[in-house]
């Protein structure tokens, strides 16, 4: 039981933190997570990229069946890192077309306090 209490501290400070109304925490978590995000999509390409080199290496060392093997998985190698970076083209596009492009600032809302509530 007492992992699981300790596991939820940090929501509990972030709690306290809009409790007081200061988002900044907030703004802050999600700018990591989205640093994070960028990182993996970065890794993941090139993955893919030494994926399809490993395969080139492969085609020219190998002949007879390895080397239809090896051309089929450059060929799907190619493909992934299309798609790949088809697909994150087009999320950039429209985040720039909706205003949640990289560096746009966005604005958290208010969030509610008992002295909001109270007072209004």
């Amino acid at each position: 039981m007492a992992p699981w209490a300790l596991s939820a501290a940090p929501f509990m400070a972030l709690a306290q933190g809009l409790s007081s109304g200061d988002t900044t925490k907030v703004k802050n978590i999600f700018d990591a997570a989205g640093d994070i995000i960028q990182w993996v999509v970065v890794l993941i390409i090139a993955l893919a990229v030494v994926f399809f080199l490993l395969n080139l290496l492969k085609l020219l060392r190998s002949s007879g069946d390895d080397r239809t093997k090896a051309r089929n998985d450059m060929i799907w190698g190619i493909v992934i890192i299309v798609v790949m970076v088809s697909v994150w083209g087009l999320v950039e596009w429209v985040q720039d077309i909706f205003g949640f492009g990289s560096g746009a600032d966005y604005q958290i809302p208010d969030v509610p306090t008992v002295s909001n509530v109270l007072t209004h």
